[in-house]
């Protein structure tokens, strides 16, 4: 199941990422598992405002957000007009709801 959430923060985008990965841990993600395997939770920092960020343990807007569909429909659902640094908007990027399938939960 994916979802997205938009929310107000005067936290600094790394220590924002800091609080979602102990959110994972304490909902039972294990460090260091298997990469885009199953896993219990999977909290990303896919926008932080206007800002451009290239960290070694950060990259915001998410890399390879406007390829995700999963991410992209519900995003599109919430914040349509939302600019994506160096992308867009949301409603101006292309989701293919057959590739991969997604179906909406009610």
């Amino acid at each position: 199941m994916n979802a997205v959430a938009e929310l107000a923060t005067a936290v600094p985008p790394e220590i924002l990422l800091a609080c979602l990965q102990e959110i994972e841990r304490a909902l039972g993600r294990a460090p260091g598992g298997e990469r885009w395997g199953p896993r219990v939770i999977d909290l990303d920092l896919l926008v932080y405002g206007d800002e451009t960020i290239d960290l070694p343990d950060l990259q915001v807007p998410h890399p390879g957000i406007s390829e995700r569909n999963f991410v992209l429909l519900p995003l599109q659902e919430i914040a349509p007009q939302l600019m994506i640094p160096g992308l867009g908007q949301v409603i101006g990027l292309k989701i293919d709801e057959q590739h991969p399938q997604i179906s909406r939960i009610d």
